[in-house]
């Protein structure tokens, strides 16, 4: 799975997408406020992208009011994930 730099998260808002190894102990970061998503680039490939689905599930709760919990968004981000390996689209 490539990492865009820029995600649309609903018609009218875009995250800019981020990738430092400056967010110790951080694994990833979602701002709703600055529109912004930061992942940890020393973790593996996988882990990437397993926190990118992570911090759009937080972007996607903040922008259309849904409220998951983190555990709800832990468990989603596995599933996804699963999915998306299961169907060869990573």
């Amino acid at each position: 799975m490539d990492i865009p730099s820029k995600v649309r998260v609903t018609s009218k808002v875009t995250y800019l997408v981020f990738q430092s190894d400056a967010i110790d102990p951080d694994l990833g970061q979602c701002n709703p406020n600055t529109k912004q998503i930061i992942l940890n680039t020393k973790q593996s490939p996988k882990e990437i992208q397993l926190t990118y689905i992570h911090e759009l599930l937080h972007a996607l709760s903040f922008e259309y009011e849904i409220n998951i919990t983190e555990s709800q968004v832990q468990k989603l981000e596995k599933a996804i994930y699963k999915l998306l390996l299961l169907n060869k689209l990573i």
